[in-house]
């Protein structure tokens, strides 16, 4: 059975509140671009990292900036990747036990001191790295941004309101590398700030997540609270009273059938029964078994590598010399409008012609980069390649698996599970971004690629077999799949 599309009339104050929260991601992307600015401009004027010494760091003739050398350029670039899964890992339940959107707002608190402490440092390096830490740890908690909208959207719009995650990460990207044109980092770093808490005002505004009300632990004084709350809010998220109350017996059906699972146990212990009941059943370990596959395959088909040495990597396989900054923004730029098309076209098309359109096209193309490097060298052909590479896998594979996390869980594991599944994703990530170099001494840069190409193969074929379609079915319905 799918369920009737909403109108979008109907829906205003859902696409409002998804697009409040997802400003959050804004600064998982100003992460990922700002130390590529930054660290320029606290080197030495000559440009040469490896020239500093421990020595300049408090001789420097340069007193309006910070001098770094080569090890602790490294680590302010490094920082951010490590603890991103910490932060991922302690939203999770956070999240569960006070609510997704208190947490949503709370995620904003170790962002907007990180940018205090950048903007505000004078010599002292370890100010940055304490900064760096803070904002790794705030991109991971931003993980909550999927469970929650995934919770307020109804079922026919929620793929395209998930699809913003990666439009709004996209965005902070470009939006940190045109600042940076026209400003000093530490100017850039007050503007960040500004967004961070604007960010945390407008979501002190937004209503919390009815199913995270309903599922919510009750007094015995008022065991109603949680019910009425998400009645109310749904009210609110739901202009139309028939979608809001179909909406709202859906959610009291799940409950029921959690609790009639709960007493039907012969244990004592409940909250140790709730969990092992929980994560036992085939609706909670095998969407994780899905994700944990589906991130391993994202993370080996080489989407976020080329991202990260796309300067190594067209230097390898084109004439042309480009200047860094200009290919994070074309990058930035091609990540930002295909994740705009992709959150239109998941409203209609779906979630596996997506993944398997996009999976299909990147290993085609990036076959055909190594086919032409191996037979006949460099040149622009293989540039192109890399760049509808990135296409290609910026409206499937590099978005969709995250929106997933809010799709696929069960409510009662959703919060730690996201949180356990993100940090799997970024420890990937940064191994897969640490060996690559090393890979690429050992076989080649057409070796690599095509090393992509069979990943991203695999990766088709597991979505072709194994994930179900999302579009337009109720969290009931998805549930109901895996039993």
């Amino acid at each position: 059975m799918e369920t009737k599309n909403i109108q979008l009339k109907n829906a205003i104050w859902q696409i409002l509140a998804a697009f409040l929260a997802h400003s959050i991601s804004i600064q998982p992307g100003i992460n990922m671009a700002y130390s590529t600015i930054l660290l320029p401009q606290i080197m030495k004027s000559d440009g040469n990292i490896s020239s500093v010494t421990e020595s300049n760091l408090t001789n420097s003739t340069h007193p309006k900036h910070l001098i770094v050398g080569k090890d602790q350029a490294s680590w302010i670039a490094s920082l951010v990747t490590i603890a991103t899964p910490l932060g991922s890992l302690i939203i999770g339940p956070l999240m569960d036990r006070f609510g997704r959107q208190k947490m949503c707002a709370f995620t904003m608190i170790p962002l907007i001191i990180s940018w205090i402490l950048v903007a505000t440092t004078t010599d002292s390096v370890y100010t940055i790295y304490v900064a760096r830490v803070l904002a790794g740890i705030g991109g991971g908690m931003s993980t909550v941004v999927l469970v929650y909208v995934s919770e307020i959207s109804h079922p026919s719009i929620r793929p395209m309101l998930l699809s913003l995650t990666s439009v709004f990460v996209s965005f902070g990207i470009l939006l940190t590398t045109l600042l940076s044109y026209f400003l000093d980092w530490k100017v850039v770093a007050i503007c960040c700030g500004t967004i961070a808490t604007a960010s945390l005002v407008s979501i002190l505004f937004l209503p919390e997540s009815p199913s995270w009300l309903v599922g919510m632990r009750t007094t015995q004084k008022d065991p109603g609270k949680g019910l009425r709350k998400a009645e109310r809010n749904l009210k609110w998220l739901y202009k139309n009273t028939k979608d809001y109350r179909q909406e709202f017996e859906s959610l009291l059906r799940i409950k029921d059938e959690k609790n009639a699972s709960m007493n039907e146990s012969p244990l004592v212990g409940k909250e140790t029964v709730e969990k092992w009941t929980t994560l036992s059943s085939p609706e909670a370990w095998k969407p994780i078994l899905i994700l944990f596959v589906l991130f391993t395959l994202q993370q080996f088909s080489g989407a976020y590598v080329v991202i990260f040495y796309a300067i190594q990597i067209f230097e390898k396989t084109g004439s042309v010399e480009y200047d860094k900054t200009t290919s994070l923004v074309i990058l930035g730029f091609v990540r930002f409008v295909m994740a705009i098309i992709s959150m239109f076209l998941s409203r209609k098309v779906g979630r596996i012609p997506l993944l398997t359109t996009s999976g299909l096209g990147m290993a085609v193309v990036i076959l055909v980069a190594a086919g032409y490097i191996h037979f006949v060298g460099q040149g622009m052909i293989p540039v192109a390649c890399l760049l509808l590479f990135v296409l290609f896998a910026s409206y499937g594979l590099t978005v969709i698996p995250w929106t997933l996390i809010g799709e696929l869980l069960p409510l009662s594991i959703r919060g730690k599970g996201s949180g356990i599944l993100v940090a799997v994703a970024y420890l990937y990530m940064f191994l897969t971004v640490k060996l690559f170099i090393m890979i690429l001494d050992d076989i080649g840069i057409a070796g690599v690629f095509i090393g992509f190409s069979v990943f991203s193969v695999v990766f088709v074929i597991f979505v072709y077999f194994a994930v179900p379609e999302t579009l337009g079915r109720t969290f009931e319905e998805i549930e109901s799949h895996f039993k």
